[in-house]
């Protein structure tokens, strides 16, 4: 299920629309040494049951996220981000966006109770970049009644991690680690 972006065409350009990655099911993608991508969203582990992976790596890797939601890492699912080897994930760009009504510049590591999500930057020049609030670990549960939708599961629990080795690095906004149930 592994999904390249080949480096001989090495631009994807999805503009502001959203890259899942495993919704409901098991899925990855990789954006390897000269790849550039352009989406609105990444979500990766989404809907309960899907476990999606991330991979940017490598000289000249390049992912810019600039719409609603930015990054979402294990969204009421398994997800996992994994920034290496001079890799870069830029969600700062787009910035003016972010006053626009219904625009959430937002960005989330395990979403939802019940999530379990991974986000690691390693090597040096390996850069993860987030604007707005970054939460880490949001128990929220909503149904259909309170919220008009299902999100998390019930007394479920949220793992959500973050490590940053050997030089990579992560510039964030307004971040909280941690957060119960709303």
């Amino acid at each position: 299920n592994l999904f390249p972006i080949d480096t001989n065409q090495a631009l994807l350009d999805l503009g502001p629309n959203r890259l899942y990655v495993g919704g409901n099911a098991v899925g990855s993608f990789a954006a390897l040494a000269g790849a550039q991508m352009s989406v609105g969203q990444l979500v990766a582990g989404f809907g309960g049951s899907g476990t999606g992976s991330v991979h940017v790596s490598g000289a000249n890797a390049l992912v810019q996220v600039g719409g609603s939601g930015r990054l979402d890492i294990g969204s009421w699912g398994t997800g996992s981000l994994n920034v290496s080897a001079g890799a870069i994930v830029d969600a700062t760009v787009n910035l003016a966006d972010c006053a626009n009504p219904g625009v959430y510049c937002g960005n989330s590591i395990g979403n939802g109770a019940g999530s379990t999500a991974n986000l690691l930057v390693t090597g040096a020049g390996s850069e993860v970049r987030a604007l707005g609030f970054f939460g880490v670990g949001n128990a929220q549960v909503s149904t259909l009644a309170q919220g008009g939708f299902n999100f998390g599961t019930a007394g479920g629990t949220t793992v959500a991690e973050i490590k940053l080795l050997a030089g990579g690095s992560l510039r964030t906004g307004n971040t909280t680690i941690g957060q119960g149930a709303s």
